[in-house]
């Protein structure tokens, strides 16, 4: 049994802040993404000891998907869902340093954080409006990589006239932001998406977002701006990979031009997804003849 003396013996800690439990705003959080800010703010503190600071001097640290799976000792699909969450709770920002570096981490300055709720100090306390800015500044958001590569460049800290962007660096870029989207090495891991047909639909992905032209052609007599297909496609998950590769396997006549049916299928994958799989159904409901 535990005695008072031995209380002390313990070593080593993680700080649980309390307005996570005790505010309205972070009662509904899971209990995985509250323990994961615990270890978030656990790296804050070595942070600080190595002067981890941006040029700003706003504190990051570096914490992998990988890193978050070993430490919760979950699936990487839930490390990420759990990291995710804290985003959304506005908790913590990511910014990609791109080129195969790890994300940086930023965790948010709160009036909660800092026990500040009930000060009427005003440049103590902050707001919700504070948080918002904080997060689009230290993010790169995808809309920003679609319009510019140049913006790129600038969002990772490196000047126009020492360093220019080959293609060869771009399309390994854009490969690592929609392999993340997809959750690729999930699906690839544990056999939820045969891994070649996987791959013949991100190459055409990767041609897509790299594509230099005005139009792309998706079908004949069919061009659609690149730039809003180019939004379409940095914008999709594995869902909507999922949803591509079954209709294809449910289409009944013969496929004459593959990529094409591939392109138009993933220019309108977002806004016919949803109708297919309710018919699809309905139709489970009422027979194959539907209703």
């Amino acid at each position: 049994m535990l005695k008072r003396e031995d209380i002390s013996q313990i070593k080593g800690f993680y700080q649980l802040p309390k307005f996570l439990f005790k505010t309205d705003k972070y009662k509904k959080m899971s209990v995985e993404a509250k323990t994961l800010y615990a270890l978030i703010i656990d790296r804050v503190k070595l942070s600080c000891k190595n002067n981890w600071l941006d040029e700003e001097e706003n504190i990051y640290i570096i914490f992998t998907n990988e890193e978050v799976r070993r430490e919760l000792n979950c699936c990487l699909t839930t490390a990420i869902k759990i990291m995710k969450e804290l985003k959304s709770y506005g908790l913590i920002s990511a910014k990609r340093q791109g080129l195969g570096k790890p994300n940086l981490i930023y965790p948010q300055k709160i009036a909660e954080i800092l026990d500040l709720g009930n000060s009427k100090s005003k440049n103590n306390v902050v707001n919700n409006s504070d948080i918002n800015n904080s997060v689009i500044k230290n993010s790169v958001v995808n809309d920003s990589i679609i319009n510019n590569n140049q913006e790129i460049i600038k969002n990772d800290n490196i000047s126009n006239n020492e360093h220019k962007v080959t293609d060869e660096q771009e399309i390994k870029y854009y490969e690592e932001i929609l392999k993340e989207n997809i959750y690729y090495e999930e699906a690839v891991k544990y056999k939820m998406i045969n891994k070649d047909r996987l791959d013949e639909i991100l190459e055409i992905m990767l041609e897509i977002v790299t594509n230099k032209k005005d139009t792309i052609k998706i079908s004949k007599g069919n061009e659609v701006s690149t730039a809003i297909f180019k939004s379409r496609i940095l914008k999709m998950g594995l869902s909507e990979i999922e949803y591509i590769l079954n209709c294809i396997d449910k289409t009944t006549h013969k496929i004459i031009n593959m990529k094409n049916y591939l392109l138009s299928t993933l220019y309108n994958a977002k806004t016919t997804m949803d109708s297919y799989y309710s018919n699809w159904v309905k139709s489970d409901m009422y027979g194959y003849g539907g209703i």
